[in-house]
């Protein structure tokens, strides 16, 4: 367990705990790397996992010419919740089959901590 949390820790505990059926959240940026993350998984899982949202969002600017605000991946064993927010990513991982309704409100909560913990100003 690491000792020093950025004040992003918070937000991502919260968004853990509030949200059925989530495993893990890590706020990452344009390259891929870990800002901050939160969850019972393993850490190097976790950073992998965001590591790869960040390609996903990337792949689809680049090969679709388009940039999602978020997406939502299922997979065999785990659902992924992703969430773009300027340069970074939010990526949720829940167990599969445990989409709530509150999930929406609670990742765009969220993000908009991030964005005022980090002083992103916002796009005109």
């Amino acid at each position: 367990m690491r000792e020093e949390r950025s004040g992003f820790f918070p937000i991502l505990e919260s968004l853990v705990s509030e949200v059925k059926g989530a495993e893990a959240a890590i706020f990452s940026d344009a390259e891929g790397e870990s800002i901050e993350f939160c969850g019972n998984m393993d850490p190097y899982d976790i950073k992998i996992i965001g590591a790869y949202a960040t390609i996903l969002i990337s792949q689809l600017r680049t090969r679709h010419n388009s940039s999602p605000h978020s997406l939502i991946i299922s997979c065999s064993k785990r659902t992924l919740v992703l969430r773009k927010m300027e340069t970074y990513i939010l990526t949720l991982v829940l167990r599969r089959r445990t989409y709530t309704a509150g999930l929406e409100e609670a990742v765009e909560r969220a993000a908009e901590l991030f964005i005022k913990e980090a002083g992103i100003k916002a796009q005109p």
